[in-house]
């Protein structure tokens, strides 16, 4: 889609500014499913609380 982009934008600036829109959109959405589906790599551990003097 990328390399299309640089075609159209020669031949029509307008037309790929909504391309890069969609560009854009679509990098969002697949950064989005990337984070949801991705595999913890650490333990969540519990915080040790300072005993009180």
């Amino acid at each position: 889609m990328r390399d299309v982009h640089d075609q159209v934008d020669e031949e029509d600036p307008t037309t790929a500014d909504i391309l890069h829109g969609f560009i854009e959109k679509l990098e969002q959405y697949a950064w989005m499913v990337e984070a949801e589906n991705m595999e913890p790599t650490t333990e969540v551990t519990e915080p040790t609380h300072a005993a009180s003097v």
